[in-house]
């Protein structure tokens, strides 16, 4: 991929000779967003069909199945924006 290229396809990550680390934090929100529902996490389980253990390591995981995702975005009616606190920084490479 040429510069040109890349620059215009990722604009934050690159400009001109200065190079921008960019810094993404991804925090899940599940326990806030159930408290928003009234939901218990069995009752998401019988709504999403993942299980209940599963929901309940959800906030303290670093990593996350692609359906279970899905499946509590589905049950749930959200955007992955309000399962998950993104941050977003920038910051020099140099």
């Amino acid at each position: 991929m040429s510069s040109r290229v890349f620059a215009q396809k990722y604009p934050l990550a690159y400009n001109c000779n200065e190079v921008i680390e960019l810094k993404i934090t991804v925090k899940p929100r599940l326990g806030a967003l159930l408290s928003q529902l009234g939901w218990s996490q069995s009752e998401l389980s019988r709504r999403s069909g993942v299980t209940q253990s599963a929901i309940s390591r959800f906030d303290n995981s670093e990593r996350h199945y692609d359906w279970h995702v899905a499946s509590i975005m589905k049950a749930t009616g959200v955007k992955y924006e309000e399962l998950f606190e993104v941050k977003e920084t920038e910051e020099d490479a140099e």
